[in-house]
């Protein structure tokens, strides 16, 4: 199960990593650097959540434990078919 995990901060929101990954990604791809399955699987997974994704709500509930010192992460991955994301807080 291909599973991203991105560590947003109070400079860079959860949706800006999720796009600049995917840019990141789907440029080696063109460049023919990556074609593995993980690489095609991360492309993927990471549009669906860009386009599923309430961001708003994601940066109100991250921004507010950055602000307070704490790490963030999110995990996104698939479920049962649908794209899915965990917040853990450090």
């Amino acid at each position: 199960m291909t599973r991203i995990e991105l560590s947003p901060t109070v400079e860079e929101c959860i949706e800006t990593m999720a796009h600049r990954r995917f840019h990141r990604l789907t440029e080696s791809i063109l460049r023919g650097e990556k074609t593995d399955n993980r690489t095609l699987d991360e492309i993927e997974l990471l549009r669906r959540f860009l386009e599923t994704a309430d961001f708003a709500r994601l940066r109100a509930e991250s921004e507010k434990e950055l602000h307070s010192g704490r790490t963030v992460t999110f995990q996104v991955f698939r479920t049962h078919g649908k794209v899915t994301h965990r917040m853990q807080v450090t």
